[in-house]
């Protein structure tokens, strides 16, 4: 995982929105191979193991058993990049489950990290990005320029939403109902696609408070003639 990928995640438990803080045990060329990631509100540790963010042990170790999907071709994944209007480099796009077949050749043509959600099989290597096992996407607002889900993370679907910019894609399959927080553009047989809405809360500005005026003083009474 490389090591400016920490601010994309938020502490999945029920509190007040919280950053994590790496520790980092061991790296190479930049990537953290080992460490963990704290949590500073509940104090929870998420380890990093094999430059893979673990949220979910569990999850993790189904994962791991499940046979890996197979690597996609350079036109598949000019398909995906063409879906999900991947114009230019940079920026970060979410693989849920065996959608990370295509983070190899997805990377390369336009160079974005891919964030692997539970991809199946050994733990991919991910120079330049990062698996998470977690069941969800534990990450902050709008960090995403895109995503696909397949199947298996389908279920993740309202939180790679909440992690998707304004008008960025998500591309799942039709079984998956269309979630809120996004218009459909496009459907085929097998899957849907969709761009996320721009429906939050305008921000408000914050105004340094006007001086307050003081009160006029009260007029003396008139003595009486």
């Amino acid at each position: 995982m490389r090591l400016d990928l920490v601010e994309i995640f938020r502490c999945p438990r029920a509190h007040a929105p919280a950053s994590l803080i790496a520790a980092v045990d061991a790296a190479v060329d930049g990537d953290v191979t080992r460490g963990v990631l704290g949590c500073p509100v509940c104090d929870v540790r998420y380890p990093i193991i094999a430059g893979a963010v673990v949220f979910d042990e569990r999850l993790r170790a189904a994962c791991l058993a499940a046979g890996p999907a197979p690597r996609a071709t350079p036109d598949a994944a000019l398909r995906t990049a063409a879906l999900l209007d991947l114009t230019g480099p940079g920026g970060r796009v979410l693989l849920g489950g065996t959608a990370v077949a295509a983070a190899d050749a997805l990377a390369a043509l336009v160079d974005v990290a891919i964030v692997a959600l539970d991809p199946p099989g050994p733990t991919p290597a991910a120079p330049g990005g990062v698996a998470v096992y977690a069941g969800a996407a534990p990450l902050g607002p709008a960090v995403l320029r895109g995503a696909v889900l397949d199947g298996e993370t389908a279920g993740a679907a309202p939180t790679v939403i909440a992690a998707l910019r304004p008008g960025a894609r998500l591309l799942a399959p039709v079984a998956l109902a269309m979630p809120a927080g996004v218009r459909p553009l496009a459907r085929d047989a097998e899957h849907w696609l969709a761009e996320r809405t721009d429906d939050g809360a305008a921000a408000v500005p914050l105004r340094r408070a006007a001086p307050a005026v003081p009160a006029a003083p009260a007029a003396s009474p008139r003595p009486a003639r």
